[in-house]
């Protein structure tokens, strides 16, 4: 039996498989079985979840169609889930950025960024970054890139073979950190001198920088 106390009070939340239980100390106050809702179907509940995730990738498509107000309340709605991938959100500031005269862009970016529990700089350093994944055309990548990667790519000579780089490094060592990244773009490793190995995404037949295996 799990349990999780009710702050205030003496009571404690309990819960079995299919039952639910409100106790104080050892007394049961409630005892209610849980019930499945009609037409309930684990498989779709499942792979709604599974879905999830690309679902919300699409939809950020439409976010430069978003109105100011539609752009906070995005964010707000963002801002509550628990895990929101850097480059969904990153495509809101870009937006955010893009839709505000340049006196306004810090405050504005500040506003959406609070929203997500970020500082101003890191919302600018991941719009700026989702720009560039775009412009190299490793969008498809970004689930095993991080922004800090593609800014720093930037500074090499051919972002897209240092983008390569690290996903090859990291396939041969999961440990492989941004300090290492770093100091192999500075020592300009031969592996940056090779074309970065594409292949076509098995979803959609564009090509991307992920090796395969």
């Amino acid at each position: 039996m799990s349990h999780k106390e009710k702050q205030g009070t003496g009571w404690t939340l309990s819960m079995t498989d299919n039952v639910l239980y409100v106790l104080d100390g050892d007394t049961i106050l409630v005892e209610r079985p849980l019930t499945v809702p009609e037409g309930w179907d684990e498989g779709l509940f499942i792979a709604q979840l599974q879905a999830a995730p690309q679902q919300l990738k699409d939809l950020s498509a439409g976010f430069r169609f978003l109105s100011d107000e539609g752009i906070r309340s995005a964010a707000e709605t963002l801002g509550e889930l628990s895990q929101v991938s850097w480059a969904l959100r990153a495509r809101l500031f870009r937006t955010a950025l893009l839709r505000t005269p340049y006196g306004g862009k810090n405050e504005k970016l500040r506003e959406i960024a609070r929203l997500f529990g970020l500082e101003r700089s890191q919302a600018y350093k991941e719009a700026k970054a989702i720009e560039l994944a775009e412009r190299h055309e490793v969008v498809h990548d970004l689930d095993n890139l991080s922004a800090d990667a593609i800014l720093l790519a930037e500074t090499a000579g051919d972002p897209v073979a240092a983008l390569s780089l690290l996903v090859d490094r990291r396939v041969e060592n999961p440990a492989y950190s941004m300090v290492d990244f770093r100091e192999d773009l500075k020592r300009g490793t031969t592996a940056m001198q090779a074309p970065p190995a594409r292949h076509a995404c098995p979803d959609c037949g564009q090509p991307h920088i992920i090796k395969e295996g």
